[in-house]
């Protein structure tokens, strides 16, 4: 753990030296230091000339980082199981099952689910989440996160999600449709 933290500090130190005030104000500016963090390494990637050399996947994995941060601002942010367990008033153990079932979106993160804000509502998971989420192939949660918030086209420039009311079939379509590489 302190081989990481070092690195951490050492790449954000390089991060922060090469940016002006501007960059930093810029990514001071985030909520979260997390949010910081991603800010000012996706700013200052283009100055940082050695890193990229040293690592030609650096640009992709902040950009990866950048997308995730965007979809969970989208989702409202993302809670874990003990929350959820509390606000579904259910066991962890459920909470699990239900992820496993697609009755819940479950984002994985290292050895545990997050869970997505945006699916919870009056003490309860909000209808079409579990209906999306069994029509749809995807696997990898960030990418089933990414269909159910992304608009569409064929839904009239709606996500899937908020357009679920209105049109169900279309959606359930739309999510059967959807091949493994997330394009319809």
């Amino acid at each position: 753990m302190a081989a990481l933290i070092s690195r951490l500090v050492r790449a954000v130190t390089r991060a922060a030296e090469v940016a002006d005030d501007d960059l930093v104000h810029q990514a001071l500016e985030r909520p979260s230091d997390m949010g910081a963090i991603v800010e000012l390494l996706r700013s200052t990637l283009p100055l940082l000339s050695a890193e990229r050399e040293i690592d030609p996947e650096l640009a992709a994995s902040v950009a990866a980082l950048e997308a995730e941060d965007g979809l969970v601002r989208l989702a409202g942010g993302l809670k874990d199981t003990k929350w959820v367990a509390g606000y579904l008033a259910i066991s962890p153990k459920s909470v699990a099952a239900k992820a496993r079932r697609n009755e819940l979106l479950a984002i994985a993160r290292g050895d545990r689910n997050l869970y997505p804000t945006f699916q919870f509502r009056d003490g309860r998971v909000i209808p079409g989440v579990r209906e999306i989420l069994q029509a749809l192939p995807l696997a990898n949660g960030w990418s089933r996160l990414s269909f159910l918030l992304t608009s569409d086209p064929g839904l009239d420039d709606r996500s899937p999600l908020a357009a679920f009311t209105a049109d169900p079939e279309a959606v359930l379509a739309l999510a059967s449709n959807t091949d493994v590489q997330g394009a319809a």
